[in-house]
């Protein structure tokens, strides 16, 4: 009898020891969605590229992995497939759900990480609310306590790409010959193709300052760019600042008065000298080059000067008369004339003097 009960007791322990084991896997069935990648915004036509990683453990009850994409929204949705690996996936394609993609795998392990990808095609063009979600299912396809889980994600479907372009300063620009105002920030949709973005040559900022074209950020070294758009993009145009040089002069012809990119070394000249007009300059009169001067402050005292260009400028020439050569050549005019009158008053014959006679 005691052995009887020993043996009663041991099966007992045993059973319950079972039982107790069947209670722990049941409730150790668990699903996990993680590394969910996708594109958030994609062309009406083309579909999207789902993936993402589904981790379980099954369980004493998981007979059955269902995995799937739904839309929330359970309105517009194109169906999809989906490809898992390294396990096989039996893809229902959603024959027979409007807003799903569903795979499933009925060969599973006690636990594995598995890999999914779900190709998925839409045919409106607005927001998609979507989920991606796992459960484990045990033979009856019923859903086994604590084993779902679910990861929400929006992707949008355009027939439209956003262009943004963005400048220095607010300049006019045309997109596709259509002006788009002044603004520093251009946000423009449009399909996908060819699109040409124009700005100016330059931009005047102020009477000496003023914007040259430089480049674009795609590399385009002309003002009327054309891109091929097949995603949303951003363009930047580059502008040098260039300021303005003038030159101010009286007398003769300056050289050099221009527009200089910013930083540049700008040269600039006048002659030394410049003659005199009339009878002063035929006798040799002229105006001796001084100095150049911004704001009565001498900048450079050569007639042919440099100048770096950090800002715009204006410089004026100044200029001296000189008279030494028609003074020397009027002293020995002079001096001259009143030699030879002195030389010709002594010359002169002086007239006789006759004595009167009385008859």
């Amino acid at each position: 009898m005691r052995f009887l009960r020993s043996a009663a007791y041991v099966l007992l322990i045993t059973l319950l020891a079972v039982s107790m084991t069947e209670n722990v896997r049941a409730q150790s069935a668990s699903t996990s969605v993680s590394n969910l990648n996708y594109p958030s915004r994609v062309l009406l036509g083309r579909g999207a590229t789902v993936t993402f990683t589904v981790s379980y453990t099954k369980g004493y009850n998981g007979d059955w992995l269902g995995i799937a994409i739904f839309d929330n929204d359970a309105t517009d949705y194109a169906r999809g497939s989906a490809v898992a690996s390294p396990t096989d996936c039996d893809s229902n394609a959603g024959t027979e759900y409007s807003n799903s993609a569903i795979c499933g795998i009925s060969t599973l392990k006690d636990s594995a990480s598995i890999d999914v990808t779900f190709d998925l095609r839409f045919d409106t063009v607005k927001s998609y609310s979507l989920q991606a979600a796992a459960v484990l299912l045990d033979s009856g396809i019923n859903l086994i306590d604590a084993s779902w889980s679910r990861k929400n994600f929006t992707i949008s479907v355009t027939d439209k790409f956003a262009v943004q372009v963005i400048t220095p300063i607010s300049i006019p620009l045309t997109i596709d010959g259509v002006p788009q105002g002044l603004a520093s920030s251009y946000l423009e949709m449009v399909y996908p193709g060819s699109h040409i973005i124009s700005v100016p040559e330059m931009v005047n900022v102020s009477s000496g300052k003023r914007l040259r074209f430089d480049h674009w950020s795609d590399g385009s070294t002309s003002s009327t760019n054309t891109v091929h758009v097949e995603d949303d993009a951003n363009y930047t145009v580059s502008y040098v600042t260039q300021y303005k040089l003038v030159l101010i002069t009286p007398r003769g012809a300056a050289t050099g008065a221009d527009w200089y990119d910013e930083g540049a070394t700008a040269e600039f000249s006048v002659p030394s000298s410049i003659s005199m007009s009339g009878i002063l300059g035929t006798l040799g009169g002229k105006y001796d080059f001084q100095g150049w001067y911004e704001n009565k402050t001498l900048v450079s005292s050569s007639n042919n000067g440099s100048l770096k260009m950090t800002g715009q400028h204006s410089l004026t020439a100044s200029w001296a008369p000189n008279y030494a050569t028609p003074i020397t050549i009027l002293g020995i005019v002079v001096v001259t004339l009143i030699g030879l009158t002195f030389y010709l008053v002594r010359k002169k014959p002086r007239p006789k003097s006759f004595k009167s006679s009385e008859p």
